[in-house]
C-alpha cells in the first residue's frame, strides 16, 4: 500500500499543471488517515435482547465492524466460535470499547486460542501485540533485526532504489521539495546529489526485462476515466526520462486505499506486480499481485487470492528465487497513535503464498513505512523507507536508512 499523504499546497500545484493529483497525495494507507472518523465510539453496557443471544462472532462484528474480533484471522474466529460463549465475547468487545481490564475467563479463552489480548491506553511496548498475528512461529524471525537506523534529513515517501554499479545507487522518491518525483545519485553511505524530477508519476519501481529491456511501473492519475491506474513504460537509463507509456488496465476502482505497485521479475523471467487494494473496513487494506503472461511485462493476468489481509500494506520483494522469495512491508496507519505503522519481513517458495510472524522488526517510537531495498554483497540489505510520528492527520515523513540483517 503504500501511502502518504502531503499538504494541500503540492496537490493545488498539480491542479494548475493539468488536473493531475499530487505525486504523493494517493499513496494508499496514509490517505485512509484522512477519513478516520474522530466521533467517539457509543459505549452499550446493556445486554441484548434475549432474541439476539446465542449467535456468532460474526453477529459480534456486526454490531462492532472495528472491533478486535474483526481483526481476527479465519483461524482464530473459530476457535472462539468453539470455545467462547457469546456472551463472553460481547463483553470483551464492550469491556475493550469501555478501557477496562479483561476478565480472566476472556483472557483465558484467548490464550487457549493462541490470540494476543490488546493492550489498553497507555501500555506503551505492549502494543506489538496487537499487530494481527502472522501463520508463522515467532522463532522464526529471532534473529532478523534492524541496525545501523539513520535519518536522511530528506522529505520523501514511496522511495524506489536501484543499483547503478559497485559504487552509486539511484534513488527515486516523492518528495514535495522536488515538487514531483525527486531522481537522486547515491553512493553506498546514501550521500545524494539530486539530478532531476518527474512530474506527475509516482509509486516508481523499475526492473530489467530478460529482453533488457528498462521497463518502469508507477502510478498516474487518467484525466479520461478520472481515476488513478497502474502504468508501464520504458525508461532512460539516468532515469530522468520515459517512452511508449502504456496502462495494464489496473485501476483504483474508487478505493481509497490503493496503490504503492511494486514490480519484480520472478524466476521464468515473466515479471509480477504487488499492489494494496479491495480495502473493507477498519485495516482493511489486503495485497493482491498479477503476474504477466510473458517475458515483456506488458499485459497481466490477477493471480487468485490475497498474498496478504488484515491491513498489511506497501509490500516490496527484496529477493525473488526459485523456492527463495524474501520481502518487507508495513501496516496500516488506522491504528495510529495507538498502534504505529511498522515493518515486517516474509518469506515463500513461489511469491504467493507467505509466511510471517506478525512481530514487527522496526522501533515501535515512530511509524515506519514504504520500504524498498537491494541486497549488499555481504547478504545484508540496505532498507530506505519513509518514516513519519505515530499521529493521525498531516504528518512530516523523511526518509530513513536501515540495515536489514536476515539469518
Amino acid at each position: 500500500m503504500k501511502q502518504y499523504f502531503y499538504l494541500s499546497l503540492i496537490t493545488i500545484f498539480f491542479v494548475g499543471c493539468g488536473n493531475s493529483p499530487s505525486p504523493v497525495e494517493t499513496t494508499s494507507s496514509d490517505q485512509l488517515t484522512e477519513t478516520i472518523s474522530t466521533e467517539e465510539p457509543i459505549l452499550n453496557d446493556q445486554p441484548m435482547n434475549k432474541e439476539n443471544q446465542g449467535g456468532s462472532v460474526e453477529d459480534i462484528i456486526k454490531e462492532f465492524p472495528d472491533g478486535i474480533l474483526s481483526f481476527l484471522s479465519t483461524k482464530e474466529k473459530k476457535c472462539l466460535n468453539e470455545n467462547a460463549t457469546f456472551d463472553m465475547l460481547r463483553q470483551i468487545e464492550l469491556d475493550l470499547l469501555g478501557g477496562r481490564p479483561f476478565s480472566q475467563d476472556a483472557i483465558e479463552y484467548f490464550d487457549k486460542c493462541n490470540i494476543p489480548p490488546p493492550p489498553l491506553p497507555g501500555e506503551g511496548e505492549s502494543n506489538v501485540q496487537a499487530f494481527p498475528e502472522g501463520n508463522a512461529p515467532k522463532n522464526v524471525e529471532e534473529n532478523v533485526k534492524l541496525v545501523d537506523i539513520k535519518s536522511l534529513d530528506q522529505d520523501g515517501v514511496s522511495p524506489h532504489l536501484e543499483i547503478v554499479d559497485n559504487t552509486t545507487l539511484r534513488l527515486f522518491y516523492s518528495s514535495l521539495s522536488a515538487n514531483g518525483l525527486a531522481v537522486d545519485l547515491c553512493d553506498y553511505d546514501l550521500n545524494c546529489i539530486r539530478q532531476g524530477a518527474i512530474e506527475r508519476i509516482q509509486d516508481l519501481t523499475i526492473i530489467e526485462t530478460t529482453n533488457g529491456v528498462r521497463r518502469g511501473y508507477f502510478v498516474e492519475f487518467n484525466p479520461n476515466t478520472k481515476s488513478k491506474e497502474i502504468m508501464t513504460a520504458v525508461f532512460s537509463e539516468d532515469g530522468l526520462s520515459y517512452t511508449n507509456q502504456i496502462s495494464l488496465g489496473i485501476s483504483d476502482g474508487g478505493s481509497i486505499a490503493w496503490g504503492v505497485p511494486d514490480a519484480v521479475v520472478i524466476p521464468d523471467g515473466r515479471i509480477r506486480i504487488y499492489w494494496v487494494d479491495e480495502s473493507s473496513g477498519m485495516r482493511g487494506e489486503k495485497i493482491v499481485s498479477a503476474t504477466s503472461n510473458t517475458t515483456d511485462g506488458i499485459s497481466f493476468t490477477k493471480d487468485p487470492g490475497y498474498r496478504f489481509e488484515n491491513g498489511y500494506v506497501d509490500f516490496e520483494v527484496l529477493t525473488a528465487e526459485e523456492n527463495n522469495w524474501k520481502a518487507i512491508f508495513s501496516f496500516s496507519p488506522e491504528g495510529l497513535p495507538k498502534i504505529p505503522q511498522s515493518l515486517f519481513v516474509a518469506t515463500s517458495n513461489d511469491g504467493l503464498d507467505w509466511s510471517f510472524t506478525g512481530v514487527p522488526i522496526s522501533p515501535l517510537d515512530l511509524s515506519y513505512l514504504d520500504p524498498t531495498g537491494i541486497l549488499l554483497n555481504n547478504g545484508d540489505y540496505l532498507i530506505i523507507s519513509a518514516v513519519a510520528p505515530n499521529e493521525l492527520g498531516d504528518r512530516d515523513y523523511v526518509l530513513y536508512k536501515k540495515i536489514l540483517k536476515l539469518p
